[in-house]
């Protein structure tokens, strides 16, 4: 907790030196009220839009403390933050003072950040925005077209980039920054740190991973949907993670180069092979099947704390998945038959047919193997299923742990699957008293 109020502090407080230097070079033009506030806003506004590449550069340092689905919202919310602060400080620019070749530029890259940050938050992110029906429907309805297919979007929003610069060169020519070396010298580190996580995401570390490739040695088809793809280390070595956390995937085959972040459905006490469950649910996943052995991979990872590791304080484990949300559970399951056999855990699995539910033979053996382990599916949409039928909510769950005398108060809940089962889920969890500190979950819609 600490070391994350640390990290916001940071953050939160960054713009500080950039708005003394400028202070000190005109004290009496920011004795205005006016003045001084909008000073304050668009700092904040450069600051923090420059932050946003340093967001987005996967920095596991700062991310093993938040999360990287954490992380990517707060970098989301931040550039809206950031550009209704320089949306603000423009308009009272332009009525305070008369506008120049440097406002001009500045209202370029203000446009280029909005039409690129409006397009990310419908076709890159998974938004409140969306929400909106009308927002709702443009977004199914351009989505067919390549230009606004995820990948493209992708590749577009390296445009900010650009942008950035550009915003660098209005401040730079602005007033203030003009008769103060200091203030000029303040402003460019701060550029060209960003640049910098921004060239090392891009180019260096992308160079790094291409030494650490992987070779796909095996495609297992689990059910008429979901493939399992293990991968084999070309240099005989795997990176270390924790049961539960995801990496981002690309694979050089047939299906494209795009970059997916999919959960490590193996467990790391398996060094011969990793492993991803991918189930067939959009443009790219629908091509998995055609993944052949010999295709070559790279994968960036670990990222995420959704892992029982993490939090050693909970004595009982309980994972709540649906539909290919079994992926990290899976992993997590793995790593605790070889090493806590003993440990309690429940899998509640909600899907809609019992033709969904994958390595029933694996869960048996687990359910042999380990006395405190607890398997229940739960089939929404089956007539002949003699289990749980039905959907996971706050009754279904209440039950379940009562059953198996698990307690609210001992127990960390996983709770993984798609973002309206998972929302429902964290609620109905909630309502039977669950404190937030032990619902555990993260949430991805690439």
């Amino acid at each position: 907790m600490i070391i994350k109020l640390f990290w916001y502090l940071i953050y939160f407080l960054s713009p500080l030196i950039p708005i003394i230097s400028i202070y000190i070079g005109n004290p009496s033009k920011y004795s205005d009220p006016l003045m001084g506030v909008t000073m304050i806003f668009a700092v904040c506004a450069f600051v923090w839009l420059g932050f946003e590449f340093i967001l987005s550069s996967r920095v596991k340092f700062v991310e093993k403390y938040f999360g990287m689905d954490k992380m990517y919202r707060f970098h989301s919310i931040m550039a809206v933050v950031s550009l209704i602060l320089a949306f603000i400080h423009s308009q009272v620019v332009e009525f305070l003072v008369e506008i120049g070749l440097e406002g001009q530029i500045g209202e370029i890259s203000l446009i280029m950040f909005g039409i690129i940050g409006g397009l990310a938050l419908l076709f890159i992110i998974d938004s409140i925005l969306l929400k909106i029906k009308p927002l709702a429907y443009l977004k199914e309805y351009f989505s067919q077209y390549m230009l606004f297919k995820h990948e493209k979007q992708v590749l577009l929003h390296n445009l900010t980039a650009i942008a950035y610069t550009i915003l660098f060169i209005h401040v730079l020519l602005t007033p203030p920054l003009q008769g103060s070396k200091f203030s000029i010298t303040v402003f460019t580190v701060y550029y060209l740190v960003d640049m910098f996580f921004y060239g090392y995401h891009k180019i260096i570390k992308k160079n790094k991973l291409k030494k650490n490739m992987f070779i796909v040695n095996e495609i297992i088809k689990e059910s008429n949907t979901m493939y399992t793809l293990q991968l084999v280390p070309e240099n005989g070595q795997i990176f270390s993670y924790n049961p539960g956390q995801f990496g981002f995937l690309k694979l050089f085959s047939e299906i494209g180069i795009e970059e997916h972040p999919f959960s490590i459905s193996s467990d790391p006490l398996n060094t011969d092979y990793i492993s991803f469950t991918i189930k067939e649910l959009g443009d790219f996943t629908s091509k998995i099947k055609s993944v052949k052995p010999g295709d070559k991979a790279m994968v960036d990872a670990p990222y995420g704390r959704y892992s029982y590791l993490n939090f050693p304080d909970e004595e009982n484990t309980v994972l709540i998945s649906g539909g290919v949300g079994i992926t990290p559970a899976l992993s997590m399951l793995r790593y605790m038959r070889k090493k806590e056999k003993n440990r309690n855990v429940i899998l509640m699995w909600g899907v809609k047919s019992p033709e969904e539910l994958i390595c029933l033979d694996e869960f048996k053996d687990m359910l042999n193997e380990m006395e405190n382990f607890h398997f229940v599916p739960v089939i929404s949409k089956s007539d002949s299923w003699e289990g749980e039928k039905g959907r996971i909510d706050k009754e279904r769950i209440k039950r379940i742990l009562e059953l198996y005398g698990f307690s609210i108060n001992t127990s960390g809940f996983y709770v993984c699957g798609p973002p309206s089962m998972a929302k429902s889920v964290i609620l109905a969890l909630k309502d039977i008293g669950v404190s937030s500190d032990k619902i555990h979950f993260e949430r991805f819609s690439m």
